[in-house]
């Protein structure tokens, strides 16, 4: 057992961050956020005069409630600082650098996870369409942009990274499907629609891409620089505006109608799952709620039996 007080709150802070980065390979974004949360916990044990090995479960109870009572997070955000803390003390465990996990019998705070809400036809075609009052070459990158989301059901950061020649066949021309590599280093296919090669054609001439340059980033800001995911949430909140400020659309509204409408049209779920990268196909099954709900609101207003059978239902109970 190595000397657990040999280690700082900072020193221990790096070592997991290490940890995240080279052994664990998480994304980036999945790195910023444990960064984030484990940030403001070791402010918090800094501030209280506390070593992390000194911690107990009421210790991080109370952090908990703190920033709920001081930023009124959401539980989804208290759900995540929870999970950070208690993937931080595993760590520890796991490295032999504490006797005793304090947070074994930690439960995190429970809250309920949304529905994905995916976009209605017209809204997706207004989105596509309307003049958003901004450059030529900006709203051709971003029809080109969300015509690739909606098409592919790939996430903002796996598009994000692509570079041009990821999307080029030896001629020159747009593949119909390229490989990614996603989430955990797990690689999988995905498809381009019709309307999305249109889009990225007209993109790439608009844009005169040097096409030669392999590390060439697909889509770039107005400083020829790759499009930030900062610079693509961007993108979506001007749309909002097209859509009567729906506060609720982001990039990955587009993955959600993907799914949604590859299930209403008949696509297996093992098959959605896999063009999403989903390692777990109950990620995927939130998608057949929604596809379930849209079946059931259909029957109720169509159907001529529906109501009736469902008041006879009510009378039965």
């Amino acid at each position: 057992m190595s000397n657990v007080t040999s280690y700082s709150n900072e020193q221990i802070r790096e070592a997991f961050f290490n940890y995240l980065k080279y052994e664990k390979s998480v994304s980036l974004n999945t790195q910023l956020a444990y960064e984030s949360d484990l940030n403001q916990f070791i402010d918090f044990l800094n501030i209280e005069s506390m070593q992390w090995f000194e911690v107990d479960l009421k210790m991080v109870y109370g952090f908990l409630s703190k920033i709920q009572e001081e930023k009124s997070v959401e539980r989804s955000t208290q759900a995540r600082k929870a999970a950070c803390i208690k993937a931080f003390y595993l760590f520890v465990e796991k490295k032999e650098l504490i006797e005793k996990n304090p947070l074994k019998k930690m439960s995190a705070p429970k809250y309920r996870r949304g529905l994905p809400k995916p976009l209605k036809p017209i809204e997706l075609e207004d989105m596509l369409e309307v003049d958003s009052g901004q450059s030529a070459f900006i709203q051709i990158r971003d029809r080109a942009l969300l015509e690739l989301l909606y098409s592919s059901g790939m996430r903002v950061s796996e598009i994000l990274s692509l570079n041009v020649q990821d999307i080029l066949d030896v001629s020159g021309k747009i593949r119909d499907s390229i490989f990614i590599r996603g989430k955990g280093g797990k690689e999988r296919i995905v498809f381009i629609g019709s309307f999305a090669k249109d889009a990225l054609n007209q993109y790439l001439i608009f844009s005169s891409h040097e096409q030669s340059q392999t590390n060439q980033p697909l889509f770039i800001n107005h400083h020829r620089r790759r499009l930030t995911r900062h610079g693509a949430v961007y993108i979506i909140k001007r749309r909002k505006l097209i859509l009567k400020g729906d506060d609720k659309i982001s990039p990955h509204t587009m993955r959600h109608s993907f799914a949604t409408d590859m299930l209403n049209s008949g696509a297996d779920i093992r098959v959605i799952q896999e063009m999403l990268g989903h390692s777990s196909i109950s990620t995927t099954q939130n998608y057949t709620k929604v596809a379930r709900e849209k079946l059931q609101n259909t029957f109720r207003n169509c159907h001529p039996h529906a109501k009736k059978t469902i008041d006879l239902s009510k009378d039965n109970k």
